[in-house]
């Protein structure tokens, strides 16, 4: 008997603090995407943190990388240096790759009609800067 009380008042706790952490995150990140939402500060930094900064180039898996994740290519298409990135020049360099990826995410959200806050929109920013856009293609998925 004691085990099912606890495991009930331990059910509930989680449900309880599950909405009230749900409830606020909503109240936070109330924008709802209507096709102008842009990736925020918070989330050039959380793809900041989970890409680090790379200097020179560096072989990651299929391309060779550089400053915060980005590829040569796009280095190369952005008239910035494939050889060394400043930590300015890494920060620009991303901000023009999530420039030209927001439009396919707002594109896929928008047929799907799928419906994010903020942070769900950061958190797939995320996945498309780590994946590329490939991963919106219907051929992909």
């Amino acid at each position: 008997m004691k085990r099912r009380f606890f495991s009930v008042i331990l059910v509930l706790s989680l449900i309880i603090s599950t909405l009230a952490l749900t409830s606020s995150a909503d109240e936070l990140d109330s924008p709802r995407f209507e096709g102008t939402l842009r990736t925020s500060s918070r989330g050039i930094e959380m793809i900041q943190d989970l890409e680090g900064y790379i200097p020179e180039p560096k072989w990651d898996v299929s391309q060779n990388s550089i400053g915060y994740g980005c590829s040569t290519t796009y280095a190369k298409k952005y008239g910035f240096s494939e050889e060394f990135l400043t930590k300015e020049e890494s920060h620009q360099l991303m901000l023009f790759v999530l420039d030209e990826m927001e439009p396919f995410l707002d594109t896929f959200l928008s047929t799907h009609n799928i419906v994010v806050n903020q942070y769900q929109y950061d958190a797939l920013m995320s996945l498309t800067y780590n994946l590329g856009k490939s991963w919106i293609s219907a051929s992909s998925r």
